[in-house]
């Protein structure tokens, strides 16, 4: 949805309504174009039963691992940047303990054996002594220089606005 947004011209997070009308036009008039639409997508990108596909980048390195002829790319019409994400609710129960384990997960160490399993790009700057050559220079990782620009931070979007997306995507999905 996020990228259909975009590419329709609209903002994240956008609730108006005629731009979503476009997006759910140009996403229906698409669908029939679609080969697939799965969630678990790395054992079908590895056996070639799918060719293209939307997928977060430590999914798609494991998927190129398995089958060497996987490629990555970056739209240059623009794509979100996202991370994992962790914090210690406001009534956690042991909010000493959960941030103790939150600071042993950002350890340099900790956080580039964690991004080294995932295959996803580090979070922590001080962790790049502790990643794995391939990371360096994956391109599920490295963004091109020449499409830096076209990455936008991604958003979470208010909860009624994500439920006029479901509606959508639900349609879609149907």
């Amino acid at each position: 949805m996020g990228l259909a947004i975009h590419y329709m011209g609209g903002e994240q997070c956008t609730n108006d309504k005629a731009v979503l009308k476009k997006v759910r036009d140009k996403l229906v008039d698409a669908k029939p174009h679609w080969l697939s639409l799965s969630y678990g997508n790395i054992e079908a990108f590895a056996k070639n039963d799918i060719s293209a596909g939307i997928y977060w980048n430590g999914a798609s390195f494991r998927a190129r691992l398995q089958n060497g002829d996987i490629a990555f790319g970056y739209p240059q019409e623009g794509f979100p940047i996202w991370m994992d994400n962790a914090a210690v609710l406001a009534d956690a129960g042991n909010p000493d303990n959960a941030k103790a384990f939150l600071n042993f997960i950002m350890a340099p160490g900790n956080a580039a054996m964690i991004s080294n399993f995932a295959r996803y790009a580090k979070g922590i700057a001080s962790s790049e002594e502790f990643m794995a050559e391939d990371m360096a220079t994956a391109p599920e990782v490295v963004i091109p220089s020449a499409l830096k620009a076209a990455g936008y931070i991604a958003k979470t979007c208010d909860p009624a606005t994500q439920e006029i997306y479901s509606q959508i995507w639900t349609e879609l999905t149907k």
